[in-house]
């Protein structure tokens, strides 16, 4: 499993967690579809450096889901999945404003 270091644990009683500041500084969205067409993917509008988008699509028929123009890709992943009836398929994305671009991280569906 791999971890984000967020800076020194609490140790101290009156130490506080704030999640919201997690969330902030490693946005983090996904989002579940069931389809029976195909489908091209909406990622999250204005993202900032480290946004992480993933998405679980439930197919009622064999589709193709494809990513949207401009999404660069990693080793082993395509624009477009293929995703058979009554399957599921799962594609991970990363903003990085380094690149000033999403990254299509992984893409796989269920055999």
């Amino acid at each position: 499993m791999a971890r984000q270091s967020l800076g020194a644990p609490p140790s101290r009683p009156t130490d506080l967690v704030d999640i919201n500041w997690v969330y902030a500084t490693f946005p983090s969205y996904s989002s579940t579809l069931t389809l029976g067409t195909n489908y091209t993917v909406v990622l999250p509008p204005s993202p900032i450096d480290h946004t992480m988008f993933l998405l679980e699509v439930k197919a009622t028929a064999t589709i193709i889901v494809s990513v949207p123009n401009g999404t660069l890709l990693t080793s082993g992943t395509a624009p477009n999945l293929t995703i058979f009836s009554g399957k599921i398929g799962f594609l991970g994305f990363r903003y990085s404003a380094t690149a000033g671009a999403w990254f299509l991280l992984s893409a796989t569906a269920q055999v």
